[in-house]
């Protein structure tokens, strides 16, 4: 992904570790995130599992509960606001999207923000606002406006 100052980052689910470089041929800044581990509950990954099972049936002689992980991913996408902090999104203890973590353009942790939406992809940034489209509980689409505020 690129930032907002054309920086390319990339990163570590292992680790925690994201990488920040200028024109990806050399490291300009390593962050190192204090991510823990969060486990996928048994009652989900056996609920996957046997969605996968009941959804596509040739599954049921290659397909066993070991294939489903036992840990979220550290985060499961990443956006540049429009300061340039990137906003991460991690995992808590009952769902995949649970929180975002908010770095300085310098890598360092300013927040911890709820995730009251999952998808970056439909959102737009701006230095204050971010705009989401999302739909009414009735199916009619609709914009949502967030204010960014830097403290």
């Amino acid at each position: 992904m690129f930032d907002r100052s054309c920086r390319f980052i990339s990163g570590d689910q292992a680790t925690g570790r994201l990488i920040y470089s200028r024109h990806g041929s050399y490291t300009a800044l390593v962050v190192d995130l204090p991510l823990p581990a969060v486990a996928i509950p048994d009652s989900v990954r056996q609920s996957a599992y046997a969605d996968a099972l009941k959804h596509s049936k040739w599954l049921t002689s290659i397909a066993h509960l070991e294939d489903i992980p036992r840990e979220y991913p550290r985060w499961s996408a990443f956006v540049a606001d429009g300061e340039n902090n990137l906003w991460l999104l991690a995992p808590g203890p009952c769902r995949v999207a649970d929180h975002w973590l908010v770095l300085s353009p310098e890598g360092r942790m300013v927040a911890t923000v709820s995730a009251s939406f999952d998808d970056p992809d439909d959102a737009f940034w701006t230095r204050d606002h971010l705009y989401l489209i999302s739909t009414t509980d009735d199916g009619a689409p609709i914009i949502l406006v967030y204010r960014v505020s830097h403290q």
